[in-house]
């Protein structure tokens, strides 16, 4: 059976563009008829089919949950004390 290109992209659940690119790369067979490219629709793409069906998506994918933007009780007393600068080098006075 042969496919319009449109019609293989609304079954992979893909742009026609990438259609495109899956022909150029051999991945799909084609036919001419009548000077119109159709995409052959025989085990290969199938295949193709069946494996983006049970492929996972991208929103089931979650990212991890990013780590808490709190600074530790040590890292703040530590920049408290280095920034603890004296106004004037040891042995100065105020004079």
């Amino acid at each position: 059976m042969f496919l319009q290109i449109k019609q293989a992209a609304k079954l992979l659940d893909v742009s026609r563009q990438w259609v495109h690119e899956l022909i150029n790369r051999g991945e799909i067979a084609t036919g001419e008829v009548a000077g119109r490219r159709f995409v052959l629709q025989d085990d290969r793409f199938e295949a193709l089919r069946r494996a983006r069906e049970t492929a996972p998506s991208c929103s089931a994918i979650q990212a991890p949950s990013p780590a808490p933007l709190t600074p530790s009780l040590d890292i703040l007393e530590t920049i408290a004390k280095q920034s603890r600068v004296p106004r004037y080098p040891p042995g100065a006075s105020d004079a």
